[in-house]
């Protein structure tokens, strides 16, 4: 019901279409991270257990990672990506 009614806004106000675009990227993020939850077998119990601090520095790390191929990308380090 949520995607067709997201359509259905998408439609008839075209002038919301940025902010589509950005609730489009959100649910794909969500859904990725969702199925790698899955993929892990890691449930709600088991990431309370855990704690947040594993998961914060999993995304910092992400974060910093993709910042880095971001700018060796960008000051052509790497070359063959043809970017």
């Amino acid at each position: 019901m949520g995607f067709l009614a997201a359509a259905a806004i998408r439609m008839l106000f075209p002038s919301l279409e940025t902010l589509c675009n950005y609730g489009a990227l959100a649910g794909k993020h969500l859904m990725t991270g969702t199925l790698f939850l899955i993929g892990g077998g890691l449930s709600r119990p088991a990431l309370k257990k855990i704690g947040a601090k594993p998961l914060v520095m999993a995304v910092l790390l992400w974060l910093i990672i993709s910042v880095l191929t971001l700018l060796a990308v960008k000051n052509g380090l790497m070359p063959n990506l043809g970017i």
